[in-house]
């Protein structure tokens, strides 16, 4: 069944109260289903978000202020304007609108005075419309190159692009992108996007990323696990993150943010960045190696905590129900069979045709900077059984400073190469097997992430069996230095 469009008035009382930090839970959820399912609304949603980054910036410092260089006999002398066949008066009145939104900015201090942003959008959206009219280049299969915002530099798993109006649904390395929305599918899919300037945002597992105009660098990050490696940024025009519930103003430093829709954590690993809490305009300086979190919840004064030493060693039994972040079927205990859990489909990616590639996976995530660190002379171990004989793959998730991205790294085996546990009593007829990992034997699954660093932290662990449901369930996962069976006992 094919979605339908939102009705329009509920579109814009949406994005109204989004830009006015309104939503409730309720309505940001609903705002983010709009998005997935209804192209028209990702369009004006879009549209809607540089119309604000250009209040909030460039077309905002242009109501005040005329530069000297453009100032000839005591006259203001407006920049040349870029036609792209928009006629020039188009452009100017869409400027003159923006200057009218600015002077009822200052005037009201609401980003929402609806009249003139709805005259603004007007004209955003004749001159996007417009932009978007240049023939056979703007097909389905290649994104327009005239206003390339970002390049994809490396990408592992699945990824699509869109602007409103055309879908690149398979990206590859070399596409470069114009504004728009960038989605990422499969637990350890990676996407990194890099500016023209060097700075680089990589996407993580399930994500969803905005990005507008490119005056400055703006991006929302719907869902999902981003790390930015950010090159200084101009005075007074820093890099922001905006996200359900925070935004974050990046100057230059190295940094992740993960955010769903009632909560965004931030981890800093070199610079500062500044951190504010949507739900109550509440800010915090965020310095290296600490992190910060913005919910919904007010009751706490916004507060940066330093970064804690990881152990070295991790154990996850699935005694209870496993946190929001870790994937599978949970199955609690019984009086023959220890709690597990059940793998689970996920796309790993795509095929030249589009067509999905499903693994069976179970996901374990604890802290998104890393929930434990791993050396050169640490093991990782399963205790896992399947249904029927299968490949099986177990894959860490590498983390570096302030939770960036540090590649995924992969062990391959076949599940009969693993010796069936005898020693519970009953002569291993459940099934269960314990596999032991030494870190030597994970390879890079990416050329683009070549080493395995000593000290650095594990921020997933994936056990999955490739292309098929081999009825796979883990009961136990084990990191440590010095692993042995009696440890787990």
């Amino acid at each position: 069944m094919s979605a339908m469009n939102p009705p329009h008035d509920d579109v814009e009382d949406l994005l109204n109260g989004l830009l006015d930090r309104t939503l409730s839970t309720a309505d940001e959820t609903r705002l983010v289903g709009m998005l997935a399912e209804s192209a028209e609304a990702r369009s004006r949603y879009r549209k809607w978000m540089e119309l604000h980054a250009a209040l909030h910036w460039d077309y905002a410092g242009a109501a005040t202020h005329v530069p000297e260089s453009k100032v000839r006999d005591g006259v203001a002398v407006s920049p040349p304007l870029e036609t792209n066949g928009i006629r020039e008066a188009d452009q100017r009145a869409f400027i003159g609108s923006l200057r009218l939104a600015r002077r009822s900015l200052v005037v009201g201090g609401s980003l929402a005075a609806a009249g003139l942003l709805t005259l603004a959008i007007g004209w955003s959206a004749l001159i996007q419309l417009r932009l978007g009219d240049t023939g056979p280049a703007a097909s389905a299969t290649s994104p327009r190159k005239m206003d390339a915002i970002v390049e994809v530099a490396s990408l592992d798993g699945a990824a699509s692009w869109s602007d409103g109006h055309t879908v690149l649904s398979n990206l590859t390395v070399g596409h470069k992108l114009s504004a728009g929305m960038v989605s990422l599918e499969g637990e350890s899919a990676f996407l990194t996007l890099r500016f023209d300037d060097g700075t680089a945002v990589t996407m993580t597992g399930v994500s969803m990323l905005e990005f507008a105009a490119r005056w400055h660098k703006s991006v929302v990050l719907r869902h999902g696990t981003l790390s930015v490696d950010a090159q200084p940024q101009p005075p007074g025009r820093p890099m922001l993150i905006r996200t359900p519930t925070a935004e974050v103003e990046i100057v230059g430093t190295i940094l992740s943010v993960t955010a769903d829709s009632s909560e965004t954590q931030l981890g800093v690993g070199e610079g500062s960045v500044r951190l504010q809490r949507l739900a109550d305009g509440q800010t915090v300086e965020v310095p290296e190696h600490h992190m910060a979190t913005a919910s919904l919840v007010t009751l706490q004064p916004m507060a940066a905590t330093r970064t804690s030493q990881l152990p070295s060693s991790y154990r996850q039994t699935f005694d209870g129900t496993p946190g929001l972040r870790c994937r599978g079927k949970w199955m609690a205990a019984d009086d023959r069979l220890p709690s597990r859990v059940r793998a689970v489909p996920f796309v790993a990616d795509r095929g030249a045709d589009g067509k999905p590639i499903v693994h069976y996976g179970v996901t374990v995530r604890d802290q998104d900077h890393g929930f434990v660190a791993l050396h050169d002379d640490s093991v990782v171990a399963v205790r896992f059984r399947c249904a029927t004989p299968s490949p099986l793959q177990v894959m860490i998730g590498m983390r570096g400073p302030g939770g960036s991205f540090a590649g995924n790294f992969e062990a391959n085996i076949h599940t009969d190469s693993v010796a069936t546990e005898t020693d519970r009593g009953d002569g291993g007829a459940n099934g269960w097997r314990w596999l032991e990992i030494p870190s030597c034997k994970f390879i890079p699954s990416c050329k683009d992430y070549p080493d395995l660093t000593p000290g650095l932290s594990v921020g997933m662990l994936l056990v999955d069996t490739l292309s098929s449901d081999a009825s796979l369930e883990v009961a136990e996962v084990f990191v440590s230095r010095q692993v042995a069976r009696a440890d787990s006992e």
